[in-house]
Order: C-alpha cells, then sequence, then structure tokens
C-alpha cells in the first residue's frame, strides 16, 4: 500500500446523484463501499445497490458508468457476489473495472467473493452472466500482464489495454464440506483436492480474492 496521503476529493456542486451522508464524508477524506450489497449490510461502509427493495444508502446501477463519484475517493470496497451478476458483455464489464480503477485510492482494498463456475450455485442461477477465475482475476494486474507479453504468453493483458492496475494480494478457495472432510480424514493429498477442482463440479463452493489498486505506475 502507498504510504502517500491521497489528496482530498473535489466534490462537483452537481453531483446532485450522491446522497447527502455520502457527500458529506466526502468532504473528510475516502469512503467504504459494498457494492451490490443486496440485503448484506457491513458497518462503516455505505451500502450500494440497483434495487430500491434492498433499502441501500445510496440506489445506483453499477453497469450505468462513469459513476458519480469523483477520482481517489474510495479507499475500500466489498464485492460479495457481485461480479457474476454484471457486465454480459466485455465493454459494460471493463467499464465497471475502469470505474473502480478511477475512484480507488493507491493501496485501496478490494474484497470480492465469487461463486466457482463449476459450482450449482453459478450454473443454476439465471441471472450469472459471467464466470470470474483466478486467471480472469490475474488479467487486471499490470505487472502480471508484463511479464505475459515478456514471456509471449497468449493471456489477455487487460490491464495494458484498459490502463488499470490491480495486484492480487490473497485467493482463497473455500472446498465444500465433504471434500474437505476427505482431505482432512487424509483421503487426499492437497494436490489431488485441487486437481479434483479442475476436473468436477461441486468441488470448490467459491473464490475469495483480496486485491489492492495500484495507480502509480499504470497511471505514469
Amino acid at each position: 500500500m502507498s504510504n502517500n496521503t491521497p489528496s482530498m476529493p473535489n466534490i462537483p456542486s452537481t453531483s446532485v446523484a450522491l446522497p447527502q451522508p455520502i457527500q458529506d464524508a466526502l468532504r473528510v477524506g475516502p469512503i467504504k463501499l459494498n457494492l451490490g450489497a443486496g440485503y448484506t449490510r457491513f458497518d462503516g461502509f455505505f451500502n450500494v445497490d440497483k434495487f430500491a427493495e434492498a433499502k441501500p444508502d445510496w440506489q445506483m446501477d453499477l453497469e450505468a458508468t462513469p459513476w458519480d463519484l469523483p477520482d481517489n475517493s474510495v479507499d475500500e470496497v466489498n464485492m460479495h457476489h457481485v461480479l457474476e451478476h454484471v457486465g454480459q458483455d466485455v465493454a459494460t464489464y471493463m467499464a465497471i473495472w475502469q470505474e473502480l480503477y478511477r475512484v480507488c485510492v493507491d493501496g485501496a482494498k478490494l474484497s470480492i467473493i465469487v461463486p466457482h463456475p463449476r459450482h450449482d450455485t453459478f450454473i443454476g442461477d439465471p441471472t450469472h452472466v459471467r464466470p470470474i477465475t483466478p486467471i480472469s482475476i490475474n488479467m487486471l494486474d499490470r505487472q502480471q500482464c508484463e511479464y505475459w507479453v515478456e514471456h509471449h504468453y497468449a493471456n489477455t493483458t487487460l490491464a495494458l489495454y484498459y490502463h488499470i492496475d490491480f495486484a492480487t494480494e490473497n485467493t482463497i478457495f473455500d472446498f465444500e464440506k465433504t471434500w474437505m472432510d476427505r482431505f482432512q480424514r487424509g483421503e487426499l493429498t492437497e494436490q489431488q483436492l485441487f486437481e479434483a477442482e479442475k476436473q468436477f463440479n461441486n468441488v470448490v463452493l467459491q473464490y475469495r480474492f483480496t486485491l489492492r489498486a495500484r495507480k502509480s505506475k499504470a497511471m505514469a
């Protein structure tokens, strides 16, 4: 995380779409957002959702970009079971990432949870439009993309194309209990457990990613 103190965001007087509590908080410093909150709320975060039924702090459609937020105005973002629902076309999906990058301060933390694409919870939901995997998340990392270019990999270098940079700090696989029980009983090695994740349905329930916005190099 950068040690540089972010400058205070300049709130346009015409940002009438921003609720007053968010405008007031932004005058103090960067804020925390729980995007696509649904009915799950986090203390200390402004809960944002498209649907009024969820009673969000801010009713906003993530796919409608640009967002009514100033640059460098957010220092933490939660997106729990959100990304798989948005951006069915690539342009819309990447516009969301570009907005995330624009509004985040250098070093901002992103907590992302998505269902595993070979789990019934992903397959069975008609509102799921896009699988999210560790590989697709790595495509948002500028250093990773530069490595692929240098070594002539065929991976799509999204970070370079869209001028964004999100470093993956941590990735957690939440294995289904039946598979974890087998591993803990010694019936499977760790290697066999991860091989099963690649081959079979309903082995991993979800991925949990921790990302950091890295702005100094990508913005140079």
